[in-house]
């Protein structure tokens, strides 16, 4: 039976008010929190087949039509665009195979918000494994005016498709998008999202929720999402390699990303100190890498010599280190009196990938010298880094994707 919750209770705080404006028309439905800053809601939500992603989208949380109430604006989107292939509106459950998705089993979105108004609010977990059992359907069905309706009852997953059978639930224009959810003695968690009177997708079939809501993360303002030693690694050889440090998104595959195996603190970098770190991403960008060309233009003709020379003035500077009190002869000196050094580390771990020794060798000196510029915070890379590095700490902002010396 149907009732009307507090939407001040946890886990109705969770569910939302969704708002979605395509030109001049507004649709409204329903979502739920499943992050701090990540709402679940159906694709058709925020997309029309005839119209386009929505210009638009707000979410309200603990929604009541009869009090003020503040709205949170969607600053990424995912959502599918194929649930409805010839845009009539009328969505079938499934395509009838379990190896791929239509219709109803598509109409899933993620909305990433700004503002982690989950951490106010509460959030509910995701539960891929539902396959029967008592439910629960919560939303602001149309006719409630802009009130939150709860229902409960009992669904089955479809043995063929990602959908749930709520044909015999409440259901109404404006659940759209609402939570299909469950009571465990972990808490609630969401398993379906609201796409038609008698179909809810699944969030089984749907592993790259459970990696968005990770990622989106950089979405947030004033998160500090990385560490200053691998921004400082990641921003340094990019800016050398690439002539730009990466945006924020590559900034978090790099370091921190579950779609990444070999990020920066997964257990591949776990065994390399900072310097073998800078060596290797100068082999990974400047071998093979989006870096390759510029580095075979500005180095390849070079001897070993000639390129600890350019090296040392395109990171440091002569002038940056004369003025900071640096031989710089005895600078130049050491890092090309290090080839024998280079030299091994790139027959050990550069050239076995196929690239001649000579080429090697310079990309090793240069992961060196930017480790070592920074690690003695001296010359034209160490201050534009660390300018970077230190706008970012500050606030979680910075200007990525672009030039450090733009």
């Amino acid at each position: 039976m149907s009732f009307l919750p507090n939407e001040d209770v946890y886990p109705y705080t969770t569910v939302v008010y969704v708002e979605a404006r395509f030109g001049s028309n507004w649709v409204v439905g329903s979502g739920v929190l499943v992050g701090a800053n990540d709402v679940l809601t159906a694709s058709h939500m925020i997309y029309d087949p005839n119209y386009g992603a929505a210009d638009e989208v707000l979410v309200y949380a603990s929604y009541n039509p009869s009090q003020f109430n503040t709205s949170y604006s969607a600053v990424y989107l995912e959502y599918f665009t194929d649930f409805d292939p010839d845009g009539d509106g009328f969505l079938f459950p499934g395509d009838g195979s379990p190896l791929t998705l239509g219709g109803a089993e598509l109409d899933i979105a993620l909305i990433s918000l700004s503002a982690p108004i989950g951490n106010a609010q509460g959030w509910m977990g995701m539960d891929p494994n539902f396959w029967s059992g008592s439910i629960n359907v919560t939303g602001f069905p149309g006719y409630a005016n802009g009130y939150m309706v709860a229902d409960t009852g009992f669904a089955l997953v479809d043995r063929t498709d990602y959908y749930i059978d709520i044909s015999a639930m409440d259901i109404n224009p404006g659940n759209s998008g609402g939570p299909v959810w469950v009571n465990t003695s972990s808490g609630p968690y969401v398993v379906g999202v609201v796409s038609t009177g008698g179909a809810a997708a699944t969030v089984d079939g749907h592993a790259w929720l459970f990696t968005s809501i990770i990622e989106n993360d950089i979405y947030i303002d004033g998160l500090v999402l990385f560490g200053a030693r691998d921004m400082e690694l990641v921003a340094a050889t990019y800016q050398f390699f690439t002539g730009a440090v990466p945006g924020e998104a590559g900034f978090l595959y790099l370091i921190d990303s579950p779609g990444n195996a070999s990020d920066l603190n997964d257990a591949y970098y776990a065994v390399f100190n900072q310097e073998n770190r800078f060596i290797n991403f100068a082999n990974n960008l400047g071998a093979f890498g989006v870096g390759a060309d510029a580095f075979d233009a500005a180095y390849g003709g070079l001897s070993f010599n000639q390129a600890v020379a350019k090296a040392y003035d395109a990171i440091v500077g002569i002038a940056a280190a004369e003025g900071a009190g640096i031989d710089v002869a005895a600078a130049l000196a050491f890092f090309q009196g290090s080839i024998g050094f280079y030299t091994a580390v790139a027959l050990e771990r550069v050239t076995p990938s196929g690239v001649p020794l000579a080429e090697a060798t310079k990309l090793v000196m240069i992961g060196s010298v930017l480790h070592e510029s920074m690690k003695a915070d001296v010359g034209l890379y160490a201050g534009a880094v660390n300018d970077f590095v230190s706008d970012y700490m500050s606030d979680g902002e910075a200007f990525f994707g672009l030039s450090l010396f733009a």
